[in-house]
């Protein structure tokens, strides 16, 4: 039998994406979103975690360059496993609070226009209406451990077609 070098494992091994987003709420605890340019929908400010990146430099990073905020040590509320659904490979989303933003803070706010057309504090109403269903039930997750200083796991439940 012929072993397998370390370094052919670990190429062998699955890759999962990883997403990072950063929860913020505004003073009447309303949540921010933003409406990216590339697709359809709301969601809130985050991306794709780079080769080599940590969740949490994801999206301290993503922040700053979507919405212009610079935080620092955002707390990790929520871990969501996404499966594969079409042609989307399976993922792993971070969702971490960066705080509550006052008015000053709000007036900050400078959208990356290459990617965000606009940005509006919701309510749980809205949210249901504008977020995807799986992000929806990770925000609502969050919002209830908020005050609680937990972390929140989450997996998004997909109705595949049977082929």
């Amino acid at each position: 039998m012929a072993w397998l070098t370390p370094e052919e494992y670990y190429r062998g091994l699955p890759k999962k994406r990883i997403g990072a987003g950063v929860l913020f709420l505004n003073e009447e605890k309303k949540v921010l979103i933003v409406a990216p340019t590339y697709k359809e929908g709301w969601t809130i400010p985050g991306g794709v975690v780079d080769a080599n990146e940590s969740p949490i430099a994801g999206a301290i990073r993503e922040t700053k360059e979507e919405i212009g905020l610079s935080i620092k040590d955002p707390r990790l509320i929520c871990v969501g496993y996404v499966p594969v659904n079409g042609y989307k490979t399976e993922a792993l989303h971070f969702i971490f609070y960066g705080g509550v933003l006052n008015g000053e803070s709000i007036a900050q706010i400078k959208l990356q226009e290459e990617e965000l057309g606009e940005y509006r504090f919701a309510d749980k109403d809205e949210l249901a209406r504008l977020l995807i269903a799986g992000l929806n039930e990770r925000v609502l997750s969050c919002l209830d451990v908020i005050d609680t200083g937990e972390t929140v796991y989450h997996e998004t439940v997909h109705s595949l077609p049977i082929s």
